[in-house]
C-alpha cells in the first residue's frame, strides 16, 4: 500500500518543500501545456500570508501534490488578479471589497499522476477549505476550468459573473476557458454538498489523523497534520519566551477562532 503524508505550513517557514513541490508541479502543468498559470509562479513560498498543504510520499519525501491559501492584504496581489488584471481592471477593486471579513484564494492545486483516480484532488481541496475559518478568511476565491465547475460548487464555491464576460475569460491558453468562482462564507459553506461540508467539518475537529483512499481495489493511505497553529515566527518565539508564565500561552492561531 502507498502511504502518503500531508502536512499544513505557512509557506515562508517551509521554503525548501515549498520549492521542491513547485518544481515537480511545473513539470505536471508542461505534461498538459498550461504552464502559463499565475498561481504557478515562482517565489510565492516568500509570502508571509500564503498557507500550503504540502502532499509527500512518506518514505522517500517525493512531492505528490499541493494546495495552498493565499491571504490578502499586504500588498501582494492574488494569482486571480494576476489572472484578470488584463481582462477586466475591476479585478483589484473587487478582490479588496471582501476585506473586511478577510479575503484570500484557494490555488496552487495539483497531484501527481501517480495518484490518478484516488480522489486526491478533491481531498486537497476540502484540507484547505478547512483552513479558512482559523486564518480569518471568510470569503475564498479560485479559478477553474469548465471541466471541474461542478464539482467546486459541490464544495461550496459558486460562480461569480462579476468580472470578466460572465465571470469567463480565456485561461491560461487561447482555447481554454476558466471560471471565476467563490465561497461567501468558509465557516458554513453552505453552498456546499452535506458530504463534502462534513468532510471538512472533520478535519477541522480532527487536523491530525489518518484515512484510507481507495480506487479500482488499490488502497493509499493518507496521514494528516492540519496543525497550523503549532508554527510560531522566531521573533514571537522570543517574546513569548521573556514573558512570565509564557511556556502556558497558546501559539500564534491555536486559539478558538473569532467570529467574523
Amino acid at each position: 500500500m502507498l502511504r502518503i503524508r500531508v502536512k499544513a505550513y505557512c509557506a515562508s517557514q517551509a521554503v525548501g518543500n515549498c520549492m521542491r513541490s513547485a518544481e515537480v508541479h511545473a513539470q505536471v502543468l508542461q505534461r498538459y501545456d498550461i504552464g502559463n498559470v499565475t498561481s504557478a509562479k515562482d517565489g510565492w513560498w516568500r509570502n508571509e500570508q500564503t498557507y500550503v498543504v504540502l502532499l509527500e510520499e512518506t518514505q522517500t519525501g517525493e512531492p505528490l501534490g499541493a494546495v495552498r491559501l493565499q491571504r490578502w492584504g499586504n500588498g501582494v496581489p492574488l494569482p486571480i488578479e494576476s489572472a484578470l488584471a488584463g481582462v477586466d481592471r475591476y479585478v483589484h477593486a473587487w478582490v479588496a471589497s471582501f476585506a473586511n471579513a478577510g479575503v484570500g484564494e484557494l490555488c496552487g492545486l495539483w497531484c501527481s499522476p501517480r495518484l490518478k483516480g484516488f480522489g486526491v484532488g478533491g481531498v486537497l481541496t476540502k484540507m484547505g477549505l478547512s483552513l479558512g475559518p482559523e486564518l480569518k478568511t471568510r470569503t475564498i476565491l479560485g479559478l477553474c476550468d469548465t471541466r471541474n465547475v461542478a464539482t467546486n460548487v459541490g464544495f461550496g464555491f459558486a460562480r461569480d459573473a462579476s468580472l470578466a464576460t460572465g465571470g469567463s475569460f480565456e485561461y491560461p491558453r487561447p482555447g481554454l476557458v476558466a471560471h471565476v468562482l467563490r465561497v461567501p462564507d468558509s465557516r458554513r459553506l453552505e453552498g456546499a454538498a452535506a458530504s463534502h461540508r462534513g468532510d471538512v467539518e472533520s478535519y477541522r475537529r480532527s487536523p491530525v489523523g489518518v484515512e484510507i483512499l481507495e480506487a479500482g481495489g488499490q488502497y493509499v493511505e493518507l496521514e494528516r497534520d492540519l496543525r497550523i497553529g503549532l508554527l510560531e515566527a522566531p521573533a514571537q518565539r522570543r517574546a513569548r519566551a521573556s514573558r512570565p508564565n509564557a511556556s502556558r500561552e497558546p501559539l500564534l492561531l491555536e486559539r478558538a477562532p473569532e467570529p467574523y
